[in-house]
């Protein structure tokens, strides 16, 4: 082999290598920039067919292009049909569209309903494939003097697109309003619906035009909602839901019974996920806070540690006898004294003066110790 023939060989394989590179740089960007199809859980088309961008939501460049093909059509007389990913796929191949750029998402099956008709014609409306406009001149009979095009629009309280977090049906309405009205997220909430209601609430808000309104300030406990529904402007029903709602989080709770006046120790208490109905009673969030704590009330096993049933150690306890200091000034003067109540670190207490007799309020800074600023009588009949 001659001398060079190594040199010669390097110069070969340099620009195969910077080929090798630049083709996985281009994969990777190709692959970084690839297109979205999140396919719907619930969608609405007046059909025949129905679209891609009707039962999915498009992203990218690419992607949104591709969103009047037709992936499924209703059989007459339907009000409804499934339209399954697979056979999104298997229509977009089809369509030669180029599926490797695309990433399908969201729900395997879209169910997709047939949006009714909104009005006729001699009602002031007429209705083009996904438009619905006003005949010009017509007067809207619309109590809320909404167009009719709210029937497509207003899916939800916002007027958004739907997308796979998107309320679809009645009960989905309902939880949105409470979470907004609580400002807690919807998975943080327990909601109980009546048996009776369940035709109503699994209604769908893609096909028709719904409105919730609570009828009281949102809270957690028992709950009403007033429900209406219109076809195109008009009220069609109205109908108030009956609900309980209870917010789940990480609270204290008593591992045992808890009598009161007992010391809390963290052997007693411990962190667990609840459902609270009420915010009357606050709970603990922090088991740190309860440590040391005195059981004002008696708490059963598995009950909340709340608020109201906890206070700090008593520091002074009636009849004791407690150290004195009057500061103020820079002077400074300690006797003993009588309580004439009970109080915990930083709660003011009644103290009497064994010799004088004379009462005066003091603040408690330590076990059988308390503090008192003002003291100008006090001090005279020290002196």
């Amino acid at each position: 082999m001659r001398r060079d023939e190594p040199a010669n060989v390097m110069h070969l394989i340099k620009p195969l290598l910077l080929m090798v590179a630049l083709l996985i740089a281009l994969a990777v960007a190709e692959y970084a920039s690839a297109e979205t199809v999140r396919v719907h859980d619930v969608a609405g088309s007046e059909g025949p067919g129905v679209t891609l961008d009707q039962i999915a939501e498009l992203t990218g460049d690419y992607a949104p292009t591709l969103g009047g093909i037709v992936v499924g059509r209703f059989e007459d007389g339907a009000d409804s049909l499934g339209i399954e990913m697979s056979t999104v796929r298997e229509v977009l191949v089809d369509a030669g569209a180029a599926v490797g750029r695309l990433d399908l998402q969201g729900y395997a099956v879209c169910k997709v309903h047939r949006l009714p008709a909104v009005q006729s014609e001699d009602e002031g409306y007429i209705s083009s494939k996904n438009e619905i406009r006003q005949i010009p001149g017509s007067v809207s009979r619309a109590e809320d003097n909404e167009s009719p095009a709210a029937n497509f629009e207003n899916r939800h309280p916002d007027s958004s697109p739907i997308t796979v977090h998107t309320p679809t049906s009645v009960r989905g309405l309902i939880a949105d309003q409470i979470s907004r009205g609580l400002g807690v997220g919807v998975q943080e909430l327990d909601i109980s619906f009546s048996d009776r209601d369940t035709a109503l609430l699994d209604e769908s808000v893609v096909a028709g035009r719904y409105t919730v309104e609570p009828l009281f300030e949102p809270k957690l406990g028992r709950q009403s909602f007033r429900v209406r529904a219109f076809h195109g402007t008009r009220e069609i029903r109205q109908q108030t839901i009956q609900l309980s709602v209870s917010q789940r989080m990480l609270a204290v709770v008593a591992v045992g019974e808890i009598e009161r006046g007992e010391i809390i120790h963290r052997g007693t208490v411990r962190m667990r996920e609840v459902l609270i109905d009420n915010r009357d009673a606050t709970p603990i969030t922090d088991l740190s806070l309860v440590i040391g704590q005195v059981v004002s009330r008696r708490i059963a096993e598995g009950e909340l540690v709340t608020t109201d049933r906890i206070a700090a150690p008593l520091a002074v306890r009636r009849r004791d006898t407690v150290e004195v200091t009057l500061d103020q000034g820079g002077l400074r003067i300690t006797f003993n004294g009588e309580a004439l109540g009970e109080a915990s670190l930083g709660q003011a207490v009644i103290v009497r003066n064994p010799e004088t007799r004379q009462e005066f309020n003091a603040v408690v800074t330590g076990y059988q110790q308390v503090l008192v600023s003002h003291f100008k009588e006090i001090k005279e009949d020290l002196d």
